[in-house]
């Protein structure tokens, strides 16, 4: 018998995200405290950000790739 608690999925209602979301475009906003302050994980609400095209890609650059060279 499998005695391990299940996990389930928790629905955010649209207001919700839009409430964090305007809270995250507050000038010198923290995402991180803003997520802490509503209970979400910060990478939840950059998401949302993304996702409601308040956050340019420009802001989260792509990663720079390296070209390494082989010791010999």
């Amino acid at each position: 018998m499998d005695s391990s608690p299940k996990r389930t999925r928790r629905f955010h209602s649209v207001a919700f995200k839009r409430q964090v979301v305007d809270a995250c475009r507050q000038p010198g906003a923290s995402i991180a405290a803003v997520a802490l302050a509503h209970g979400i994980n910060a990478n939840l609400a950059r998401r949302w950000l993304r996702e409601s095209g308040s956050v340019s890609a420009s802001r989260y650059p792509a990663v720079e790739t390296i070209d390494f060279v082989p010791i010999r």
